[in-house]
């Protein structure tokens, strides 16, 4: 399998949140390629302005107090929002604001944002907290934390190795890059 075929395979398990259409493996790599290229065309154009959006909204939250922003963003924001709005904030802003938020809440945006970012927020974490988002991580969004897990430092990783179930993750088809990092875990461990 080629790498771009496969780099198309993961494009689409990203986007549907971890299922692989079925339709996908009877369609050459040609035909994969260009369906990923419209549904990036569609995606693009039906999220044009949400970028601006979310820039505002990151503008919104430098002047809103945090225990305000605690309370409010986990029942009225969704966690991809929340990850979309978090990247245009700095690593010292995101930190501030995740700290009081619930682990399940910090876990399901990571996996939502960029995997250096969730990588580096990770590792900016208090242990306490750091501990309890990598453990529903590994447990929830075993895929997502490897990809994250790709951009931590030796710390997350060894934590994270201690928690993956390596059996279940062996038996899965991993995609090259995922496969380099799930084999670099586990001889940290």
């Amino acid at each position: 399998m080629s790498e771009q075929h496969q780099y198309n395979l993961d494009y689409f398990y990203k986007l549907t949140g971890g299922d692989k259409p079925s339709l996908l493996s009877e369609l050459t790599h040609q035909q994969v390629e260009d369906v990923r290229h419209l549904v990036d065309r569609i995606i693009t154009r039906e999220t044009n302005g949400h970028d601006k959006f979310y820039e505002s909204m990151a503008m919104m939250m430098k002047y809103v107090p945090n225990f305000i922003l605690h309370s409010i963003a986990p029942k009225y924001i969704e966690p991809a929002i929340a990850a979309k709005i978090t990247s245009n904030l700095s690593l010292k802003q995101i930190l501030g604001v995740t700290a009081g938020m619930p682990v399940e809440y910090v876990g399901d945006a990571a996996v939502n944002m960029d995997s250096s970012l969730s990588a580096a927020v990770l590792a900016g974490l208090k242990k306490k907290m750091a501990t309890q988002v990598i453990e529903y991580l590994v447990s929830t969004h075993p895929l997502a934390m490897l990809d994250i897990l790709a951009h931590s430092p030796s710390t997350v990783r060894t934590q994270a190795s201690k928690l993956f179930n390596h059996n279940q993750l062996m038996s899965l088809r991993l995609s090259p890059i995922r496969q380099k990092t799930f084999d670099e875990v586990r001889h940290e461990h």
